[in-house]
């Protein structure tokens, strides 16, 4: 996860989330289908192995000056 809501402000707006999908994705074609239409102040994106190592790696690693910063992995 990335966004406001890893920082320290008090009043965060928003998560980046990117959610790394399995061989079996979708199990619950009525979950995908709420997943896809999209929650309030949530951005995610719904991956591969490969954009999953881009996101974690660059996207959500560094901010728009190349500078290194936090993220947060949730593992279920």
């Amino acid at each position: 996860m990335n966004g406001s809501f890893v920082t320290d402000k008090l009043e965060p707006n928003d998560v980046d989330c990117v959610l790394l999908i399995g061989p079996g994705f979708p199990q619950d074609p009525a979950a995908e289908a709420e997943l896809l239409a999209g929650l309030p102040f949530i951005n995610f994106e719904l991956v591969d192995e490969e954009a999953f190592r881009q996101f974690t790696e660059r996207t959500y690693a560094t901010d728009r000056n190349m500078v290194p910063k936090g993220m947060v992995e949730v593992i279920l």
